[in-house]
């Protein structure tokens, strides 16, 4: 996981787990005094209401209205002062890390040196900028187009086969993500080109795109949904590495819901 990202989650664990200790002091307001004791016998349990300085136990009648909203009220409050104990605990752990954490890591070294050093080093690892142009740089050879094909050309200058991929494309391209058209990818005996593979820079994997174009032809739905099988038996799963975006004559392409896929799921 790249340092920044790995930041982005340790903060986004911390507000977190500050709205969860806000929650829990709500529902601790009005909470009764004392606490909730339990005692197991052979067949069944006994409450017990452990309240003032002497920490007398008062029996708690647990099939009367008031004995079980008393149960249920005490075993709460004890649920959510452990949960408060919790999450500041952690808070405090978080808040040190952030703090300490060094400004300079050993990913930065190479970034910082001169033009002239970095051609002289092979860095331990590649800044994310020249390991996603290395990515980028590796020579293919796309599916081919025949005759009949419409043709579309992105900005980055690539041929593509719809107006909703020449959309995509474009997209991928102004957000900064890595992507390969129609690169090959081989499963088991079958070789597929998937319509974009895209290089996730949080992990640095490799995740697939398919656009979905023609949902609304049936024999094109099922064609689709035999692909959909033939990725999940290679291990490639749904919302994990495989993603769809997805289209018929009545519903168009939507950028809006593409946005947020990139920034949830592909950066």
């Amino acid at each position: 996981m790249r340092i920044k990202f790995l930041m982005q989650a340790i903060c986004a664990r911390r507000n977190y787990l500050i709205k969860v200790t806000d929650f829990a002091l709500k529902r601790l307001e009005g909470s009764p005094d004392g606490t909730l004791a339990l005692q197991r016998r052979s067949n069944s349990t006994d409450y017990h209401w452990v309240k003032g300085k002497d920490a007398k136990k008062v029996n708690i009648d647990k099939k009367s209205k008031e004995g079980k909203t008393l149960i249920n009220r005490l075993a709460h409050k004890s649920y959510y002062l452990a949960v408060v104990r919790a999450a500041k605990e952690e808070i405090k752990l978080w808040d040190t890390l952030i703090n300490r954490f060094p400004g300079k890591t050993f990913e930065n070294i190479y970034e910082n040196l001169s033009d002239d050093r970095k051609a002289l080093i092979r860095p331990m690892e590649y800044p994310d900028d020249e390991y996603a142009k290395l990515w980028q740089g590796v020579s293919y050879e796309p599916w081919r187009f025949h005759s009949e094909d419409a043709v579309y050309v992105t900005n980055r200058g690539e041929h593509v086969r719809s107006k909703s991929e020449l959309l995509i494309a474009n997209r991928l391209n102004e957000k900064g993500i890595p992507y390969r058209y129609e690169y090959p990818l081989q499963l088991r005996n079958k070789t597929f080109h998937p319509d974009f593979t895209i290089l996730r820079m949080s992990d640095r994997q490799e995740v697939y795109l398919e656009h979905l174009g023609k949902m609304g032809d049936r024999k094109y739905a099922a064609d689709n949904i035999d692909k959909i099988n033939e990725y999940a038996l290679n291990g490639i799963v749904q919302g994990d590495k495989l993603f769809f975006t997805m289209e018929t004559d009545d519903v168009p392409f939507n950028t809006e819901s593409f946005d947020a896929l990139i920034e949830n799921r592909l950066r």
